[in-house]
């Protein structure tokens, strides 16, 4: 179902201001879907609570937050639908991810002495973390989902407009923080903000490089 607004104003931002699109975006659709969003939060909350739906919960997140870019609001339905298409697929990342970064965190462990070696290893482990907030907008780009081209694509992209992209990481860390000095966001919105700040600042930046070929949304 789409949003019935053909009759509201349209507020289109000069073309210059295009890196700015993605938080104005979120604001609609968080104006708009409010209560679903903060339904689908608390779906994921309530997954995390069972360890072993966290992944597939996660990754579902990401999928309402696309959609949701498309113009179609998140559901419940969606939601659960979500978790069952990428239960193996989030699971097999996880442990890939777990095995990396604790390999790193081992090897560090062993260099400590060296301060060059770990600060290499703490450069590395962070840009891991930080390809993998790209990971599932660009999994769910895909016609045939490839975790190795969207993890390439991940870092290739960030690479590509490193001030962009550090940008959003900077506003996502400054949400993250809010979050935890005050808890209840973490109930209601802050996984959310999370993955729709992730998935529109990179649909976006597609958009305006010619990369994603698909229809500019009117808000």
């Amino acid at each position: 179902m789409f949003r019935k607004n053909a009759d509201s104003p349209q507020f289109a931002l000069p073309p210059h201001l295009w890196r700015i699109r993605p938080i104005q975006l979120m604001v609609v659709d968080l104006g708009d879907w409010l209560i679903p969003f903060v339904g689908i939060n608390l779906l994921w909350v309530a997954s995390c609570l069972t360890v072993i739906l966290l992944p597939p919960a996660t990754a579902a997140l990401f999928a309402a937050a696309h959609l949701s870019f498309q113009n179609h609001p998140p559901t419940a339905g969606q939601f659960l639908a979500s978790m069952r298409r990428w239960f193996v697929t989030s699971w097999l990342i996880t442990f890939a991810n777990v095995l990396i970064i604790g390999g790193l965190f081992l090897l560090g462990r062993l260099v400590y002495a060296s301060e060059i070696l770990l600060a290499a290893i703490a450069v590395l482990t962070a840009g891991i973390i930080w390809i993998q907030f790209l990971f599932w907008p660009f999994m769910l780009l895909q016609a045939k989902p490839s975790p190795i081209q969207a993890i390439r694509n991940s870092a290739f992209t960030i690479m590509g407009d490193l001030p962009y992209f550090a940008g959003y990481l900077a506003l996502i860390i400054l949400i993250l923080l809010t979050s935890a000095i005050l808890i209840a966001p973490v109930f209601f919105v802050t996984p959310v903000l999370f993955a729709l700040i992730n998935t529109y600042s990179l649909c976006v930046w597609l958009q305006h490089r010619g990369i994603l070929n698909t229809e500019k949304r009117d808000v």
